[in-house]
């Protein structure tokens, strides 16, 4: 349903302790209604979130989260400014580094919303409600997640060769993006931790070898080791550096850490969640494996036993999402079956 027409708020009962401005006056009225139409939680929505674009930090005016993961963008702008293209763009760039699946231009008389489909934002007719959001998997984001899952399929149990790494690395970072990170209970520092790490090794075009610690590489290992250290610090880890950005550490030092923290979230469970554990058990393996690419500068095969953490995550999404779960790897039939009808999904990428 689309919001009510713009009405004035009384800046006295302002949300966050704005002041009036004819912008803020549109924001108002967009808070009020994703409060009142929508029916989202006051806890669920922030404004002016930092979004890094470039070398520059920008504020996202509106950002609506679900499950604590950014979910829906919203750019205001003043009611004379009739121009929603560049906001519309400006929108867009600040939900991609937000990872955020909607994204909205208003003036308080236009209300133009996008949505993220398939690596393609695309035009809707408005964003979905609180309940909607909650509710079951739709026709369309079902098929959407089987889109991005059949890729990893295919090699479950096997043996990746290394001219194929880098590229199931890539499929896993977008099949994460796209449908993991987002539906995530966890707490945020650990969920983008993993996602910073898959950033390291699934990134950039398709190589087949080379592996090169570059700018954009220790950028992505810090954001990792940033994430897991927020995480040890709020549950109280003894192994919680107090230097929270990582500045001055070489990428060995920034990728000993990591696997220092992982090692101790698995050797110390308590006060894990099932899913918090699993994704730790995960980020482990994943550092293992950065750690050998990174000593002999190429990517390296991928055993079965390396994957098995990727699969034992993996199995528990899929029986959480699709209400399903991987094969059993002694039965043959069915593992053959399932990389028969993903093989396709594997070559054509």
């Amino acid at each position: 349903m689309p919001p009510r027409p713009l009405y004035k708020i009384d800046p006295k009962i302002y949300l966050f302790g704005k002041t009036e401005s004819p912008e803020e006056k549109v924001r108002q009225w967009s808070i009020f209604e994703l409060l009142s139409t929508y029916g989202f939680n006051i806890n669920d929505i922030q404004i002016e979130v930092r979004c890094k674009i470039g070398r520059k930090y920008f504020p996202a005016d509106i950002v609506v989260y679900q499950k604590h993961t950014p979910y829906i963008v919203i750019e205001c702008k003043e009611s004379k400014v009739e121009e929603s293209e560049e906001a519309l763009k400006q929108a867009v760039s600040y939900a991609n580094y937000l990872m955020a699946e909607f994204v909205v231009y208003t003036n308080g008389i236009s209300w133009v919303v996008k949505r993220k489909v398939a690596d393609r934002w695309v035009s809707v007719s408005d964003i979905p409600t609180m309940v909607e959001a909650s509710s079951s998997k739709t026709i369309t984001s079902t098929l959407e997640f089987v889109h991005y899952v059949k890729p990893l399929l295919y090699w479950v149990y096997k043996t990746i060769p290394q001219p194929q790494a880098h590229k199931y690395f890539s499929h896993l970072l977008n099949f994460y993006q796209a449908e993991i990170r987002g539906h995530l209970g966890s707490r945020r520092e650990l969920v983008f931790g993993i996602d910073y790490l898959l950033c390291v090794l699934g990134s950039g075009e398709e190589r087949e070898s080379n592996f090169k610690v570059d700018e954009y590489v220790m950028d992505k290992m810090k954001g990792a080791c940033s994430g897991f250290n927020s995480f040890m610090a709020k549950i109280g880890s003894e192994y919680a550096t107090k230097n929270k950005n990582f500045d001055g550490y070489r990428f060995n030092e920034l990728l000993g850490q990591l696997m220092t923290n992982t090692d101790e979230l698995i050797k110390n469970q308590k006060g894990l969640s099932n899913e918090e554990f699993l994704l730790a058990r995960m980020g482990g393996a994943i550092s293992e494996y950065l750690w050998q690419t990174y000593q002999k500068k190429s990517y390296q095969e991928i055993s079965p036993t390396l994957t098995r953490a990727i699969e034992d995550f993996l199995d528990v999404v899929l029986k959480t999402e699709l209400h399903s779960s991987l094969p059993d790897p002694l039965d043959t039939a069915n593992c053959d079956g399932m990389r028969i009808y993903t093989s396709k999904k594997w070559e054509v990428h």
